[in-house]
């Protein structure tokens, strides 16, 4: 046959039973905040932007490396790689 338990070791026991669902709880919190606060800031602006078809301009590709000459101005070919030589009115 067990002991009865005494009411100090109760107590004890329901102290730290209590503390163990506080501390499972606020990482439970913790951890739903910081998904909130992922998906508002990050994840549904940009899929927001991906459905609306909008690229920021830090994402979009350089293309200084084009070039391309103002309407009388021929350039040299070999500052043209991989572009048709022009025709010559």
């Amino acid at each position: 046959m067990q002991a009865v338990p005494s009411s100090e070791v109760l107590r004890q026991a329901a102290l730290q039973a209590s503390w163990r669902r506080d501390m499972r709880v606020g990482l439970r919190r913790r951890a739903w905040r910081w998904v909130e606060w992922l998906l508002t800031r990050w994840c549904l602006p940009v899929l927001a932007a991906a459905l609306l078809g909008h690229v920021p301009s830090s994402l979009q590709p350089d293309r200084s490396f084009v070039q391309v000459a103002p309407e009388g101005i021929v350039l040299k070919p070999s500052l043209t790689p991989n572009l048709p030589p022009q025709e010559k009115k």
